[in-house]
């Protein structure tokens, strides 16, 4: 069974990201952005992310 997404943190960029398919994805600096930001991911996968956040 595959384990959803979650985004994690990196501090030194103070950003949230998420990987997909072995991709890490800025997902931005506000993490309930970055929550909805993975659901719109994972419903449009072919979708630029720049175009969800």
């Amino acid at each position: 069974m595959k384990n959803f997404p979650k985004p994690w943190f990196r501090p030194s960029r103070n950003t949230w990201y998420v990987t997909l398919n072995g991709s890490q994805i800025n997902l931005g600096s506000d993490k309930d952005v970055a929550s909805l930001a993975i659901g719109n991911c994972l419903r449009n996968p072919s979708q630029s992310v720049q175009h969800l956040i």
